[in-house]
């Protein structure tokens, strides 16, 4: 029997963050915990103090020993999986890609006898590319006796291995049928031939024609195309490699209706731009071009976004490599170069460097987009994607302070470029485990040649079931019930899966309502600004010594909420999120272990504004932001003046305490953005308003409890109060407290003083009241109808 101890690191998984010692035993976890007492005689011992320790990556996503344009992917299965340990990675999802015509099982077979030299763990998505009822036969084969549970289309390379609609619409219909998840790459195949013959005609015979010929409007109606057929056949559909805001948005709209759709994207296309195409070195050009191609820089804070905000639940890499002399077979046109870049390898450490080491993502964010969310969308958790007792012990120990340059003459990867090359990267893999065994350390590489084991994926995942089993009638509620649990049940998400509390965990919450320290518009406005930070920070060190454990501010509390109509002078009130003032919240979040939720008059660059709110957690680091999406012009004035509405997506934040949403102000009025928070995991969203005389003071207390009510979870909704400093619209109304999932009110300011009102919520009531309802993420019809009878 083998054995290693892990001691003194931080496990950190998708949903907690803990100091803690792991013991394996014959290749699972047997124990996790500070006061592990039986540790077997002769156990390896594994130092792992200032790292942390988190389950091994899985790259949903790669091409080894891949026929293609050719030529052949220049990566076999030992090499490639020997550099994804190298990076964190511990296990892959390769891709089964069968000629046109091909018998499927044929191809599976083939494919199997490749990976059987794989350094560590593999599985196995299946590509449709024809159709008869051969291929209808093999999928059910497939899923039956060989554990695939996806099947992947390509609605590009025309004449090739494309889908046309019809072979999509019979096998996403046949997917449905044996529970499993159809798997897209979302371009649109005849319209990228028309573009390339026109490009090449022009005179574009360099890779530059590449991007020309697939621009970011080919990927995006392909996506819009492909999520409507997936909503007429009522099955998920995971999109590959998504790479522009455009099809991003496409994912955004799907998600808001409630419809079951999971997106993909690639560690290079948030780091990479087009630019790439314009280097004078042809090879260095070519060796960018893949499909889809890298896009205009503008798209990454969109993807970037997100990520953050569960949009995009997972990170790949699209390993797929092909040495210069293979590039140089599309030396006179671009239409043949071979596509792919690498990035196994790499996949974990650009994402920790651009996202952890940037305050765009948490660590616990990381571990999900590399790791559990793969292992959730494909039926695998928690055997991969987690560090608990009975799961495979694929581990990787990460020291956060390890320094590494990317270059190809000193990578893993069988290819003689590297698209990353000179990147410095502080947070690598400092020991990799797979299965039990260590597979690198300090370095060096351990793989041993066919020792990774091939994982089988049961269909019928939990992620996209519940409609099925809410029809099969497992609930006691009555058949009009059922139908309409059948129809919320769509819109599961299970990027964010919902690990309800016990009963009794209870959070003391705190919401900061004050009114303005100057009132003298005349005062310049850093000298405003200023007092009013000032104010509440004196009011959150009260709200410390308190014991409040999650506190919120008021919208824009050092911002233009006061001014009098149109006023310029605002604008140098905005300042960068992360900026001075989260910087400030994070030195009190940790003097005081205490998570802050901080709206900010943002600029994003110059002349770009937005209402926001930051998420600092309890440790004081930045965990990410909201920005206000529904921007009103009410009586005379409008906030479009100030700011620009919010870029898509409800991020939910894994607080130490319980996740957290925000919507700001305005956003209240709009269901489908507290449908899609409680979709995301939210146990309590934060609502800092500041409303005004007009409708919504009437509908401030109506709206809340329906929210609450219809999506099961907290509301803290915090509302300035008192005349303020005169301007064209008047005085501010409201106060600020807190509702329980059954709509009821807890504590609640006045509307005149400054205070802070405290609650201790029960997180435990949102799976209690759920329960009683007989219902899964439901929201309730009728408690969102008070609000349009009104």
């Amino acid at each position: 029997m083998s054995s290693i101890f892990i001691k003194g690191g931080t496990v950190v998984t998708d949903h907690s963050e803990e100091l803690a010692n792991v013991l394996i035993e014959d290749g699972k976890i047997t124990s996790v915990g500070l006061d592990i007492a039986d540790v077997p005689e002769g156990t390896r011992v594994v130092e792992a103090e200032g790292c942390y320790v988190m389950p091994g990556g899985i790259d949903p996503h790669t091409h080894m020993e891949l026929p293609f344009m050719g030529t052949k992917a220049n990566e076999d299965f030992f090499t490639g999986t020997s550099a994804a340990v190298s990076g964190g990675t511990t296990m892959i999802i390769d891709f089964v890609i069968p000629n046109p015509q091909q018998n499927v099982m044929e191809a599976y077979n083939t494919w199997r006898e490749w990976a059987e030299k794989s350094a560590c763990d593999y599985s196995f998505h299946v590509a449709i590319t024809w159709w008869d009822d051969s291929v209808e036969k093999d999928m059910e084969t497939l899923t039956k006796e060989h554990g695939v549970n996806s099947f992947k289309h390509f609605m590009a390379y025309k004449n090739a291995i494309m889908c046309d609609d019809e072979v999509l619409i019979k096998s996403f219909t046949n997917a449905k049928k044996l529970g499993a998840l159809c798997t897209v790459h979302a371009e649109n195949g005849d319209l990228v031939a028309h573009l390339q013959k026109k490009v090449f005609e022009d005179g574009e015979t360099g890779p530059k024609g590449h991007p020309l010929s697939r621009p970011p409007a080919v990927e995006a109606e392909a996506a819009n195309r492909v999520i409507r057929l997936a909503e007429m056949i009522d099955t998920p559909v995971y999109l590959v490699h998504t790479s522009c805001k455009d099809s991003l948005d496409a994912v955004i709209r799907a998600k808001g209706q409630g419809q079951r759709v999971f997106a993909e994207v690639l560690a290079q296309h948030l780091v990479i731009d087009d630019s790439v195409y314009d280097d004078e070195d042809w090879n260095v050009a070519a060796h960018h071009v893949m499909s889809p191609p890298f896009r205009p820089k503008e798209n990454h804070d969109a993807l970037w976004a997100g990520l953050q905000s569960g949009m995009l639940q997972t990170t790949a890499s699209d390993h797929c490599c092909f040495c210069t002399t293979q590039k140089e077979m599309g030396k006179d046109d671009f239409r043949k170069i071979p596509n792919g870049t690498g990035g196994v390898e790499d996949r974990m450490s650009v994402l920790w460097q651009h996202g952890v080491n940037t305050g765009k993502l948490t660590r616990r964010q990381f571990v999900a987009a590399t790791s559990a969310n793969t292992a959730k969308i494909f039926n695998i958790y928690p055997q991969k994607g987690a560090i608990q007792v009975g799961s495979d012990a694929d581990i990787v120990i990460w020291d956060p302070k390890l320094k590494r340059t990317i270059s190809k003459d000193s990578h893993h990867q069988n290819i003689d470029f590297n698209i990353y090359e000179g990147m410095t990267i502080e947070g690598n893999a400092s020991i990799t485990i797979s299965r039990g065994k260590v597979v690198w350390e300090d370095g060096e590489l351990k793989t041993v040649k066919g020792a990774g084991q091939y994982v089988n994926r049961p269909v019928n995942s939990p992620m996209w079931t519940a409609p099925e089993k809410a029809s099969e009638g497992e609930t006691s509620v009555g058949e009009e019930e059922r139908t309409r649990l059948v129809e919320v049940a769509k819109g599961m998400d299970p990027s964010n899966i919902y690990v309800t509390s016990p009963v009794g965990k209870k959070v003391k919450c705190g919401l900061i309502q004050l009114s303005n320290p100057i009132n003298d518009e005349s005062q310049p406005v850093e000298v405003i600004k200023k007092a009013a930070l000032d104010k509440h920070v004196e009011w959150i060190h009260k709200a410390g010594k308190a014991g409040v454990k999650i506190v919120c501010l008021q919208e824009i509390f050092n911002g233009p909420y006061f001014c009098p109509g149109q006023d310029k002078r605002w604008y140098s009130a905005a300042e960068p999120c992360p900026g001075p003032t989260t910087k400030v919240m994070q030195e009190l979040a940790k003097m005081y272990e205490m998570v802050i939720v901080v709206p900010i008059y943002e600029e994003a660059m110059r002349g770009v504004y937005y209402n926001t709110a930051a998420v600092i957690d309890a440790d004081g680091s930045y965990m990410g932001k909201y920005r206000k999406q529904h921007i009103p012009h009410t009586s005379g004035f409008w906030e479009k003046f100030f700011f620009k509405p919010g870029d898509g997506g409800y991020p939910v934040f894994d607080t130490r305490y319980a996740k957290v949403g925000v919507y700001i102000c305005y956003d209240r009025h709009f269901p489908e953005g507290a449908r899609c928070l409680a979709l995301n995991g939210a146990e309590i969203v934060f609502n800092p308003s500041a409303t005004v005389s007009g409708l919504s003071q009437y509908l401030w207390k109506i709206e809340q409890p329906a929210h609450a009510v219809a999506n099961g979870y907290y509301v803290g909704a915090i509302n300035r109060v008192g005349t303020e400093a005169p301007w064209n619209i008047g005085k501010f109304y409201g106060t600020s407290y807190f509702v329980n999932p059954r709509g009821e009110f807890l504590a609640e300011g006045s509307e005149d003083d400054d205070e802070l009102v405290v609650a201790d919520l029960d997180l435990g009531m949102i799976d209690e009241v759920r329960k009683t309802w007989q219902f899964i993420r439901d929201r309730r019809p009728e408690a969102y109808a008070e609000i349009h009878k009104f």
